[in-house]
């Protein structure tokens, strides 16, 4: 009988993220570093994600309501 999947598995699948590993890992220049991407998995805490999400949300709100940054 197989394992059911754990909460951090279903929330990979959910985020696609073999597909995007797959994916970043078709762009890698050499074999080490598809190794790498492939074997790539989230690692920060949910406080920290809430923290850097914090910093950008002001910056795509203010994106959202068409601002372009003076670039160039």
């Amino acid at each position: 009988m197989a394992e059911s999947p754990t909460a951090r598995e279903r929330m990979l699948d959910k985020l696609e993220w073999p597909l995007l590993t797959q994916r970043l890992s078709e762009h890698c220049q050499t074999d080490d570093g598809k190794e790498r991407m492939l074997a790539l998995v989230p690692t920060l805490a949910p406080d920290a994600i809430t923290e850097r999400w914090n910093a950008v949300e002001p910056l795509r709100v203010v994106a959202t309501q068409g601002y372009k940054a003076p670039i160039g």
